[in-house]
């Protein structure tokens, strides 16, 4: 059941990414006094959280924008479904400067549906503790028999924004069975806790892993993690 779970999950991550890639995005301005100023005329806020990321005792910010005018309807039979393009971006307070500065974007992070059976997938950002916390709800109304909550924790260190977390709770909505994923990338190791539906019994096992440098928004891999799970 794992191994054609993790297929189902890549082939929805696939499309995902291949909505980003065919729109077309702006270029963020590098600096700038105040959130409004970093948003292109057409684009509107979907979500915003300030915090200090980078420690320097400042709020920072972290922003996602979209652009409605820029839609695809990739379903003519419901022209009502829409795809539109999405960004993330984020931006350090310069209290010497009394500026923002922009330290990413990035244009195939956020995620939005791929059918109009799905929900709306992207549930928020949150700045806790130091780390960006990005969260997303899968839910179809056909299809598939799984719903499942994702959610990514990035830091920023060595000069960048680093996946250090990654959890995952499945459940599928007939048997009631469900499956929980927590994925430490700084300890290298995956929890990986499984529950009976009729029975309420779970178990859990600790999964090691190796990986030679932390992924980053460029190049967030979750194939990685079904790879060692559906082992």
């Amino acid at each position: 059941m794992m191994r054609k779970f993790y297929c189902l999950i890549i082939l929805l991550l696939s499309s995902f990414y291949l909505y980003a890639d065919h729109f077309t995005y702006p270029v963020i301005s590098q600096q700038a006094p105040t959130l409004q100023k970093f948003i292109p005329g057409d684009w509107k806020i979907l979500d915003v959280d300030m915090g200090d990321l980078n420690k320097d005792g400042y709020p920072d910010i972290a922003f996602v924008i979209t652009n409605e005018n820029q839609c695809d309807t990739p379903e003519p039979e419901n022209p009502d479904f829409k795809v539109c393009p999405r960004l993330l971006g984020i931006a350090f307070w310069d209290n010497e400067k009394q500026t923002f500065v922009l330290k990413e974007q990035t244009n195939n992070f956020i995620k939005s549906a791929d059918s109009s059976t799905m929900d709306e997938p992207f549930e928020g950002i949150t700045i806790r503790k130091g780390s960006l916390q990005i969260d997303f709800h899968y839910w179809y109304s056909m299809g598939t028999w799984y719903t499942n909550n994702d959610r990514y924790i990035f830091r920023y260190q060595n000069d960048h924004f680093e996946l250090i977390g990654f959890a995952e709770d499945t459940t599928h909505r007939a048997t009631l069975e469900t499956t929980q994923i927590s994925v430490n990338y700084s300890t290298k190791q995956i929890i990986l806790t499984t529950g009976e539906g009729e029975t309420g019994k779970s178990e859990s096992k600790t999964i090691p892993f190796n990986i030679d440098k932390l992924y980053t928004f460029a190049n967030v891999n979750d194939q990685d993690i079904s790879r060692y799970i559906s082992k």
